[in-house]
């Protein structure tokens, strides 16, 4: 039962993900950070849970004492070939998309003051930006989060819903 919940749990954490992250390809922000921070506490929550299983699992079975290979395992072992592609490529976005957001946000955050937008760099002023400057801005720094939200969400629910109802251990 537990599997199951941490499962749909990632599974809509991911679906909010993906649909804000898309979202930030728009020529309108839809959302913005202060809006959609909850996301990451989320994407941790359903994070986390795998980790403590695998911890377990490695205590219950013979798996490999590090969670790394555990979890390489569990999914050698378990998910079709298309879903590891999947995964695969899921964690190849996060990596692309990462370095992407450290381009585009490498001169600072951009910053609303007063009645001008500013790019900030550790608190310290680096220049004033256009409004359209700081939609795309925040669009590339939303991005740059959501991206790693749909990984950190994407892992648990395929490690719940897939591997772990296959694997030969009872549920406790």
């Amino acid at each position: 039962m537990m599997p199951k919940f941490f499962g749909l749990f990632a599974l809509s954490i991911l679906t909010l993900s993906v649909v804000v992250h898309l979202s930030t390809f728009l020529p309108t922000p839809m959302f913005f950070m202060a809006s959609a921070w909850p996301l990451h506490i989320g994407a941790m929550l359903a994070f986390f849970p795998m980790i403590f299983w695998l911890q377990r699992l490695k205590k219950q079975t013979n798996l490999a004492p590090d969670v790394t290979r555990n979890f390489n395992r569990l999914l050698g072992t378990y998910l079709s070939p298309p879903l590891r592609m999947l995964f695969f490529v899921v964690g190849m976005y996060t990596i692309i998309n990462f370095c992407i957001f450290g381009y585009n946000l490498s001169e600072g955050t951009p910053t609303p003051v007063g009645d001008h937008y500013e790019i900030k760099s550790h608190g310290r002023f680096v220049r004033t930006i256009t409004k359209d400057e700081y939609d795309h801005l925040q669009a590339c720094l939303l991005r740059g989060f959501s991206g790693h939200w749909i990984f950190f969400s994407f892992a648990p629910t395929v490690f719940f819903l897939v591997c772990v109802p296959k694997l030969p251990v009872k549920e406790t």
